[in-house]
């Protein structure tokens, strides 16, 4: 996450890759979960919208397995912004996939729900978001 912070993407996709591959043989679902999540973020960043969302597939699988279900919502607000931000941009499925991160994040009273729908982007100022 260092090099992430530093955008050093190329070098913490590889050291994140590496980890993954070393829990190959470890049952630690916890940190599968966040690697993937992390490498996800890293893909998002660097444009990689399809790699990022095969992760994010992957972890979404991982955390219903687990029921880590706060873990999944940060899944599905990765794959949001990929809709998002793709090219061309998908706004209904970065619209559906908000509506189930913050539909989870709301029953754990996360503030990010609420900040979310205060200071939406303008394309889901029309959706209905509960």
């Amino acid at each position: 996450m260092v090099y992430q912070s530093q955008d050093k993407l190329d070098q913490a996709e590889k050291y994140i890759k590496e980890g993954l591959d070393a829990l190959q043989t470890v049952n630690e679902p916890s940190i599968r979960i966040s690697a993937l999540h992390t490498l996800a973020n890293i893909y998002g960043q660097q444009g990689k919208f399809s790699e990022a969302l095969k992760l994010d597939a992957e972890g979404i699988a991982l955390c219903e397995q687990t029921h880590n279900e706060f873990s999944k919502s940060m899944f599905y607000d990765n794959m949001a912004n990929c809709y998002m931000y793709g090219n061309p941009p998908d706004y209904n499925k970065a619209i559906e996939y908000f509506k189930r991160s913050l539909q989870i994040d709301s029953s754990f009273d996360n503030k990010k729900h609420f900040f979310f729908k205060k200071n939406m982007p303008k394309p889901f100022l029309t959706s209905n978001i509960p």
